[in-house]
């Protein structure tokens, strides 16, 4: 199959997506990410104990770290339209103790996230966030 103009858009298409997915583990560990993913999480404010989507989890390098933030009672759904990277994250999670708080799946198109979120179990949408008042 032709790799696709846009290795974004098409991973799996790629002559070697495993090596994208290395990629995207090695970048996840320098000193830069990691800082701009500890304040990317400071400003979520994400709870022990909450349900966390990441659309476009890539290899789960973000989801990983949300796991251990949710911790046991909380739940991660990482949505990825790449079988290798969610092969790759899978594993990756296993590998680190987390296979029971984040969870993977492969989903690209609108209508395939929707069916990989997990149904709320109080039946009710969460409220939405007020704006803010005195930024522009």
């Amino acid at each position: 199959m032709p790799a696709h103009a846009d290795p974004y858009l098409a991973i799996d298409r790629q002559p070697d997506p495993e090596q994208y997915a290395a990629f995207l583990e090695a970048r996840g560990r320098t000193p830069g990410q990691l800082r701009l993913r500890r304040r990317f999480l400071r400003f979520c404010r994400i709870r022990p104990g909450g349900d966390v989507l990441e659309v476009g989890a890539g290899t789960g390098v973000l989801a990983r770290d949300l796991a251990r933030l949710v911790g046991r009672r909380g739940h991660v759904t990482g949505v990825e339209p790449s079988r290798v990277l969610v092969t790759a994250a899978r594993r990756i999670a296993r590998e680190q103790g987390l296979d029971g708080r984040v969870e993977f799946r492969v989903g690209g198109a609108l209508h395939r996230i929707r069916a990989a979120i997990p149904a709320p179990s109080t039946g009710s949408a969460p409220p939405s966030p007020r704006p803010r008042r005195g930024r522009g």
